[in-house]
């Protein structure tokens, strides 16, 4: 286990960071106030080879691995966590799983447009984006003789109107409990619209919204993966946002140590700069240790996951870990703000409200619980070496 970044993934840190500067810097607020989703940004990634990391060269792609999209998820965040979802859906989940499970047609068609950025992908769990209204049908999936019937809706879609192709992982009915089926859907798939929220506290430049379908036909030739395959594909799909959401946590809790450091040096209280009192030096040491330890756990994941090597404990405990410090590290930005905290003025109001609902889009914590908890109790005693 390693713990730092090998040249090229800092050479990779400090071009992204040179990218960002040059093309976002100073944008963020205005793009909040407009709730502008912006993916020209996406598109000019795509030309300067940003979203074709993890893509081999035989397709466009950079050839680099999981640890590389690990720095590139955490770098992203830092600056506003809609643009690390936009390279979680389009490079992590979308683009891997079609190099893990898509037919060689698949690949041919899609991971070099998915590499140049002309194609957005998109993940969603609809099992997970059932819509709050009760009247309305979550989106499930018919068995056809040629294919799946797509029907319903599945909310809370980032980037709902610019996925040019979705990877849906959706709930089977077929009266025998079937499961669920993973499916590659193309925005100008007959009967499949989206309806764009307009009103959201956190993610507003995400672009959030609602995928609507109504009797979509999706042909068998468009189903990943073998039929005995389907929970691997599942997973591998969960495990894949994990890695993501945990790197990207990094980067949010540093956005929020950053902007609480540059506060304390400018802010003074009682004849000092409260930098100096206890209780705020707590508040920032508990954020530098959870950016580490965040970090580290995604880089271990991301050795083993370039390894080929089972990472699902440690991508549960990266997710774990990564939501509780960036949540943490957020709320503890606006408290250190005081009454700032909650103005737009400074970056930790959208902070927090980007850490809360970047939670929420990540899934329940308890399957991340469930997975550390169940890889423990699998321990024997001796290997678990608990005193007696």
């Amino acid at each position: 286990m390693r713990f730092d970044l090998n040249a090229d993934e800092e050479t990779l840190r400090d071009a992204v960071r040179e990218f960002l500067a040059r093309e976002v810097a100073g944008r963020i607020a205005a793009w909040e106030t407009e709730g502008h989703c912006p993916v020209e940004l996406g598109a000019h990634m795509g030309r300067n080879g940003l979203l074709g990391i993890g893509i081999p060269m035989q397709f466009g792609g950079s050839g680099m691995g999981y640890s590389a999209l690990a720095v590139l998820c955490e770098e992203l965040e830092y600056v506003d966590s809609a643009l690390r979802i936009l390279v979680s859906g389009h490079s992590v989940q979308v683009a891997q799983t079609l190099l893990r499970w898509g037919s060689a047609d698949h690949q041919q068609r899609w991971l070099p447009e998915l590499a140049m950025g002309r194609v957005f992908g998109g993940f969603v769990d609809t099992s997970r984006c059932a819509p709050v209204d009760g009247s309305v049908q979550r989106m499930t999936a018919t068995k056809s003789a040629r294919g799946y019937l797509l029907s319903g809706v599945a909310a809370a879609v980032p980037f709902v109107e610019h996925v040019g192709l979705w990877l849906l992982l959706v709930d089977v009915r077929d009266g025998s409990g079937g499961g669920h089926v993973p499916l590659l859907v193309t925005r100008d798939a007959p009967g499949l619209a989206v309806e764009v929220e307009t009103d959201v506290r956190g993610l507003r430049c995400a672009g959030i919204g609602r995928l609507v379908a109504e009797n979509v036909f999706v042909p068998a030739e468009q189903v990943l993966g073998n039929p005995q395959d389907v929970t691997l594909v599942a997973a591998f799909c969960r495990e894949r946002g994990r890695f993501s959401y945990a790197a990207g946590c990094t980067g949010l809790a540093r956005a929020a140590l950053d902007a609480s450091v540059a506060y304390c040096h400018a802010r003074t209280a009682f004849g000092q700069t409260i930098g100096k009192f206890e209780l705020i030096q707590q508040k920032l040491a508990a954020m530098v240790a959870g950016i580490d330890a965040t970090r580290l756990l995604t880089l271990h994941a991301s050795d083993l996951l370039d390894a080929g090597r089972d990472a699902g404990r440690v991508t549960a405990l990266a997710a774990l870990r990564g939501g509780e410090v960036a949540q943490r590290a957020a709320d503890d930005a606006v408290q250190i703000h005081g009454a700032y905290g909650y103005s737009n003025e400074f970056p930790a109001e959208r902070l927090m409200r980007n850490a809360r609902a970047a939670a929420g889009l990540a899934g329940p914590v308890l399957p991340d619980q469930i997975a550390v908890a169940a890889a423990a109790l699998a321990a024997s005693a001796d290997e678990a070496d608990i005193p007696r």
